[in-house]
This record gives structure tokens, C-alpha cells and sequence, in this order.
């Protein structure tokens, strides 16, 4: 399923939002590597309490160079911009795959505009959420996702994901 969406001016119910949501360019790659690699280091360092993976193995460059050699994996990302890059979701076929907000432009509705749009743009209906990121857990809830009693240990790691659906 192609989403055919340039720009999109964002209105929420008691607020504007300023900024738009299109799908990410290649423009776009070190802002959302930047972003990625911030958000994750600021709220896995609790759970993940692996300093070499977070500081030295989770960097911008290499995650810049993954996208580069993989362009058609910016085909699944949307980025809201005001007036740049502040957060970014990945959807494929109705699942969120990451979604992310730089750690100085959270608590601004960037995470929520992006989620909304993603629920009535992309039809987004399930998602995979690490069982001790509890702030995450509470944020989908609020959307409507529900935990189920599937979970899965997450690629590459020991960690438990609770799958979330809506």
C-alpha cells in the first residue's frame, strides 16, 4: 500500500501545530539518525544498563551510512519539520516500527501528531514495545493500544516486547 502525502498541515482538537508531516528524504537521514541515536540513549540507558552498546556501539554515523546504502527504507519514515526535523515515525504495513521525538522537543505534541497521523494516514494497528519501557507503554495506551499477552524477545538482545494493538 503506497501513501501518497507531500506535506501535511497538522490540526489538532484544542491546538495548531505549526509544523508538517511529510515522508522523510535523503535530505532527511542525519536529523533522523541524530534523533534516533538520542532518544535511544536517553531512554534505554535504564533498561538496556550497557554502556558500551549505548555510548560507544549506537552511533549517528553508522546508523547515517545504513540509510544511505538502504534508501528505500526512508520510504517507510515520516518526519514532522518545524521549522526541522524534531521527530520521526517508521511504519510498515500497519506497524509501528520506531517512533521518536529529539529529547529537547518532547512534552510538545510532536510524538502525538506523528501517532495520530500515522492511526489516520497509515492505519497503523499494532505495535511491538519493550516491556520495561513503561513511559512508551503509557503513551500507546493513551492512543488506544492495548497490551496483549503476546510478547517476544526483542532481535539481537534479552529484552521482553509486549505486543500492543488498537
Amino acid at each position: 500500500m503506497e501513501i501518497k502525502v507531500d506535506k501535511v498541515k497538522l490540526g489538532l482538537d484544542k491546538f495548531e501545530m505549526p509544523g508538517e508531516i511529510r515522508k522523510a528524504t535523503s535530505e532527511d537521514i542525519s536529523r533522523i539518525a541524530e534523533i534516533v541515536v538520542l532518544a535511544k540513549r536517553m531512554f534505554w540507558k535504564h533498561i538496556y544498563h550497557h554502556d558500551e552498546w549505548i555510548f560507544q556501539d549506537l552511533q549517528v554515523l553508522p546508523l547515517c551510512r545504513e540509510y544511505e546504502e538502504n534508501p528505500e527504507s526512508l520510504e517507510e519514515i515520516y518526519v514532522y519539520e518545524e521549522p526541522f526535523v524534531k521527530g520521526m515515525i517508521r511504519v510498515s504495513e500497519g506497524e509501528v516500527q520506531e517512533i521518536f521525538v529529539d529529547p529537547f522537543f518532547q512534552m510538545q505534541g510532536i510524538g502525538n501528531a506523528l501517532l495520530d497521523f500515522g492511526k489516520d494516514r497509515l492505519e497503523i494497528h499494532e505495535l511491538w514495545v519493550k516491556e520495561k519501557n513503561e513511559i512508551a507503554i503509557r503513551f500507546f495506551e493513551h492512543h488506544g493500544f492495548q497490551k496483549t499477552s503476546e510478547t517476544r524477545l526483542e532481535e539481537k538482545t534479552e529484552e521482553p516486547m509486549v505486543k500492543m494493538v488498537r
